[in-house]
């Protein structure tokens, strides 16, 4: 008899995760001659991620800018929008081929949720489109824009149809980092018979529950998020971002700790405080998003005694993640005060436990805001690097508390990026949280030549090694988890590249503000 297919799966990003492509009409004026340029006829193009985006940052900032207009229509008191003239949605929403990788082409040294999809395919009879999808989601969103825009009723849509498609088998959400936002925010606005007879699991890896200090910096001076590039890289897409505001810290959580220091004065973790942060720094987009998003769908993310979620009515719920590591607590900048719309050096830090980017206590909330679940899941640091085609998990499985040793073989040699020089010249990139460099990324971006870019597309085996460190060690563990949570039958399975049908397929994407 051959085996039964294995419970659905849909996975769901952490934040930066999903390729996002991009669609510019006539009405779009490029900031610069060597930009992408409006079209009256335009064709959907890949903006995030490309690592060519590294040389044209100020392009790629006006394509993904997020305006933010307050307003009371339709039941909202927000209202998102694309710079004039732009669309912007997740690619292959539905499939897995936007959240395989980062960059699409050079997929193989730019790595995401592919471990995880091959190997469900190798060792557990998953089939891509049958019984194992993604849902990539516009990252720039908090969870009312990402409804705003259609990603909720095309979320309803995917799982409905992939239950219809497995006779009536709910699906399990296997989601990563703020995908575990995403995924609460959906829940949290179903009716209970829905979320029952369709979404039978959840499984978080790494989800921010009481939200992380790192977004904080992403607002203030940008943040790497670990990979090898400067830190205000990407700052006019980080500082404008509604989801960043959406994981700023818990205040009940993080009890008025001091999170942002400068040398006139500090901010700690309150509503107030984060207010002043933003207008200090005139982010007058996520000012705005601030009082919003703390505050959704009875998700209380600056509850006095932590954040407060409402029941999910989902029957099995198990949390996952990663400790042991230095993780950045408080940012402290060297600076007398922040400037409006100014681009700050990067901070120093003092640290404390958790995965490299969320502190533990964050990602350790998962038990108390859903005290029913499976089980609470916790290892310690994975060996590096890793090996995106093959691996060796060696689990030691208790009760509660799950301890997983990974043994797992090189792939690429990556010398603390020694070899990666700055487009100056003058200084060689060391460990990312002590680069010290204060000239803005719009005016570095310039300077790139193809030599300079050569370099960066050289070191991306480096992105692997630094992103085994934070996710894919974790991703790979999981697995191991996964299969042995489900007990799924291992079978041969062949991946199906079968676009996803209409009914599966999200196309939402914000409205562009009239020229």
């Amino acid at each position: 008899l051959a085996a039964p297919p294995p419970p659905p799966v849909i996975l769901i990003p952490g934040i930066a995760g999903s390729q996002l492509e991009v669609r510019l009409n006539e009405t779009y004026e490029a900031p610069a001659w060597y930009c992408r340029h409006g079209s009256a006829a335009p064709q959907w193009q890949l903006c995030w991620f490309e690592l060519s985006s590294y040389a044209r940052t100020a392009c790629l900032a006006k394509e993904m800018h997020v305006g933010v207009v307050a307003e009371k229509s339709g039941g909202r008191n927000l209202t998102y929008e694309n710079t004039p003239g732009v669309e912007v949605r997740p690619v292959d929403f539905g499939g897995v081929e936007g959240i395989r990788c980062l960059d699409p082409s050079i997929c193989e040294l730019s790595h995401y949720f592919a471990p995880v999809i091959d190997a469900l395919e190798r060792e557990a009879g998953y089939v891509v489109n049958e019984t194992l999808f993604g849902a990539p989601y516009d990252f720039r969103m908090a969870g009312d824009g990402l409804e705003q825009e259609g990603y909720h009723a095309g979320l309803t849509d995917l799982i409905e149809a992939v239950v219809s498609r497995n006779g009536g088998v709910p699906v399990t959400l296997v989601v990563h980092s703020m995908g575990g936002m995403v995924a609460t925010n959906f829940l949290a606005g179903k009716e209970r018979s829905w979320t029952l007879a369709n979404v039978g699991g959840l499984v978080f890896i790494s989800s921010p529950f009481g939200g992380a200090p790192v977004a904080l910096q992403s607002s203030i001076s940008g943040a790497a998020i670990a990979l090898p590039f400067y830190h205000d890289a990407f700052l006019q897409v980080q500082d404008n971002s509604p989801s960043g505001p959406w994981l700023f810290p818990s205040a009940g959580l993080w009890a008025g700790d001091t999170l942002v220091e400068t040398n006139s004065r500090n901010y700690s973790a309150t509503p107030e405080d984060y207010e002043a942060l933003l207008r200090d720094l005139n982010r007058a987009d996520q000012l705005l998003a601030l009082g919003e998003v703390r505050n959704l769908k009875g998700i209380h993310l600056d509850a006095p005694s932590g954040p407060a979620f409402p029941p999910l009515n989902v029957a099995k719920v198990s949390c996952f993640f990663g400790a042991g590591r230095q993780t950045p607590k408080t940012m402290k900048y060297d600076v007398d005060g922040f400037q409006p719309g100014g681009d700050p050096p990067p901070p120093k830090y003092d640290y404390t436990d958790g995965d490299g980017v969320v502190d533990a206590k964050s990602l350790a909330y998962c038990a108390q805001a859903f005290p029913d679940a499976a089980g609470t899941c916790m290892h310690s640091r994975c060996a590096l690097p890793w090996a995106p085609s093959s691996f060796n998990v060696l689990p030691t499985i208790k009760r509660g508390t799950t301890t997983l040793t990974l043994a797992l073989p090189v792939v690429c040699s990556c010398p603390g990026f020694s070899h990666l020089k700055s487009v100056s010249g003058s200084r060689a990139h060391g460990d990312p949280r002590q680069r010290g460099h204060a000239e803005p990324a719009r005016e570095r971006a310039s300077q790139l030549s193809p030599r300079a870019l050569m370099s960066h597309r050289q070191t991306l085996c480096c992105i692997q090694k630094i992103l085994s460190e934070m996710l894919k060690c974790e991703l790979v563990s999981f697995i191991a988890l996964f299969l042995q949570h489900r007990a799924v039958p291992v079978a041969a399975a062949t991946r199906r590249a079968s676009p996803c049908s209409p009914r599966l397929c999200y196309k939402g994407s914000l409205r562009s503000r009239p020229s």
